[in-house]
């Protein structure tokens, strides 16, 4: 299952910023289902779930320093 929501509105300095957020879900090896939670905006992407480890979702990957 798959859930995702953007939005475009002004920043601060007036202009137009794009963020996403949504979620999804796969069964996992044991049959139980696994949920990613993530938010992508100004701040980078930021994915969280129950079976991350925490030092992951405290971490901010960037993709503009990831993609030429």
């Amino acid at each position: 299952m798959r859930e995702e929501s953007s939005v475009i509105e002004p920043s601060a300095d007036g202009q137009l910023v794009a963020s996403v957020k949504g979620s999804y879900s796969y069964p996992g090896p044991d049959g139980r289902i696994i949920r990613v939670n993530y938010v992508a905006d100004q701040g980078g992407f930021r994915a969280s779930g129950d079976h991350l480890p925490s030092s992951l979702t405290d971490t901010v990957y960037n993709f503009k320093y990831v993609v030429p």
